[in-house]
């Protein structure tokens, strides 16, 4: 952290408990997902569809339908 001292000079200090705070709350990002978690909703529609009726619908095209009809859900992608 930038002090100023009695000769408003500039000199960095150090704080311990700070930079764990930040650490703590930059580390909560940085994990790795459970796919099976993050994707449940696309599983559970994509597991009810076919089930429902198998027909000649692939796997694309049902992402494709997904990522139209429900945006604000994460949806994996498909290589092409």
């Amino acid at each position: 952290v930038l002090q100023r001292d009695s000769s408003y000079l500039l000199y960095e200090h150090y704080y311990a408990d700070t930079a764990q705070i930040y650490y703590e709350k930059r580390r909560k990002n940085c994990y790795q997902r459970n796919p099976l978690k993050h994707y449940a909703v696309f599983l559970r529609m994509l597991s009810r569809r076919f089930k429902a009726k198998f027909d000649a619908t692939s796997i694309d095209e049902f992402v494709g339908e997904f990522k139209r009809t429900m945006p604000g859900y994460p949806c994996p992608s498909t290589p092409t």
